[in-house]
């Protein structure tokens, strides 16, 4: 395939490791854990909906931009952060929401062509970095256009960025000039690591919370938990697995041990030593709460949380494991950002986050609209009228994304 009015040659690939001899190294963002090398490896190994990748080179052949894609259905996981037809659910406002046909909605949408990676919440077009604003532009726009002919010859009812940021003004006005609606996405939360250390850290946050953040280590410290950051090693994922199912099980979901042990091992085959725990233990050595977390340039990406709810279920070694310990060690070893993804934003920002806004962008296929327009046409109208950020969901941790 090519673009011919920009001169640019357009292809796609169905492995990462195909990308890596053309230098996607130096297109992807750095600081973006899931447009890595190893996050799309990993996703490679474990997704039932496999990536593939629209490439981007200049008539010299070197890669301006290789965009990471996915192609959901009614069979993939029916997460309200990733499939479409749930996260439209997910966002409408309450009295809108009862209106609207799942099945409908569905119908609608699916297979859904999901673009800039599948996991929340930073959706992004890896580019090659230098590039002047019009050089970025015509890259970008070169790859969304193409994106209407995949779409089509996939048999994609709708094509999807969900988690688009406020500043990613190249790729934003792009999808706005080819007929995308836009409307406000949950928000992801960053905190700003101190310099000065822990000390720096609870000076950032408001008085009464750093008084109550000192009482709750003291109560943690006489309660006998020792806090630490442990390799994820094939013990220690024995250990957790269990204490993530009971925080799984909390909101709903069920998931065998086996199988969150299959995840963490492939997690750790593919990230080795950087794929860390927080650890939560009695003197014992008795594994009580855990919050494993991935480095990638300078910025730690929180991930999936757990405990043993049967004991001391008041103790706060929840906010040990996911706030007080990733923050230590990213002071310990010059880490200057964590990021907390979405959810649970009050939770966050009374911690030091700061709530950064998203933006999803969605088209629809032409030949796809017909019959289901109304339904379309009353979810559109309802999240592109808000104006206002994404609800936020209660639940703390990192969402189940499947």
């Amino acid at each position: 395939m090519s673009d011919q009015g920009e001169s640019f040659v357009l292809e796609r690939y169905d492995s990462i490791d195909q990308l890596t001899g053309m230098g996607y190294g130096q297109v992807a963002d750095t600081e973006n854990l899931f447009v890595s090398s190893r996050w799309l490896r990993l996703e490679e190994r474990v997704s039932r909906d496999k990536p593939f990748y629209l490439t981007v080179r200049n008539q010299e052949g070197s890669l301006m931009s290789a965009l990471p894609c996915f192609l959901l259905d009614d069979r993939s996981a029916g997460s309200p952060f990733i499939r479409l037809d749930t996260f439209l659910a997910g966002l409408l406002p309450e009295p809108v929401r009862g209106d609207v046909s799942g099945t409908d909605l569905a119908k609608s949408t699916l297979p859904t062509l999901l673009c800039g990676g599948r996991r929340t919440s930073h959706t992004a077009a890896p580019i090659r970095p230098g590039l002047t604003a019009p050089e970025r532009h015509a890259v970008l726009a070169a790859a969304v256009r193409e994106l209407d002919r995949l779409a089509e010859d996939l048999g994609a009812a709708s094509t999807a960025f969900l988690y688009v940021a406020e500043n990613d003004h190249s790729l934003r006005d792009c999808l706005s000039t080819n007929g995308y609606t836009e409307f406000p996405s949950h928000r992801n939360h960053m905190l700003t690591v101190p310099a000065d250390g822990f000390d720096g850290y609870l000076k950032s946050v408001s008085k009464r919370r750093a008084q109550a953040i000192r009482r709750e280590e003291r109560r943690l410290d006489a309660a006998g938990v020792v806090a630490a950051v442990e390799r994820c090693t094939s013990p220690v994922i024995r250990e957790l697995a269990p204490l993530q199912q009971a925080h799984e099980l909390k909101y709903g979901v069920t998931i065998e041990v086996e199988h969150l042990v299959a995840r963490h091992e492939q997690a750790r085959e593919v990230f080795g030593d950087d794929y860390l725990v927080a650890t939560a233990r009695t003197r014992d050595g008795t594994l009580r709460g855990f919050t494993t977390f991935i480095p990638a340039g300078h910025t730690i990406h929180v991930r999936e949380p757990g405990r043993e709810y049967g004991w001391e279920p008041s103790l706060p070694i929840y906010f040990q494991t996911v706030f007080y310990t990733p923050i230590r060690h990213a002071v310990s070893h010059g880490f200057q950002y964590i990021d907390y993804s979405i959810s649970a934003e009050e939770t966050k920002k009374s911690r030091g986050c700061e709530s950064q806004p998203r933006f999803a962008y969605v088209k629809f296929a032409e030949s796809r609209r017909r019959a289901p327009e109304g339904t379309l046409r009353t979810v559109l109208r309802a999240l592109a009228d808000t104006g206002r950020p994404a609800p936020e969901t209660s639940r703390t941790g990192q969402p189940t994304e499947g």
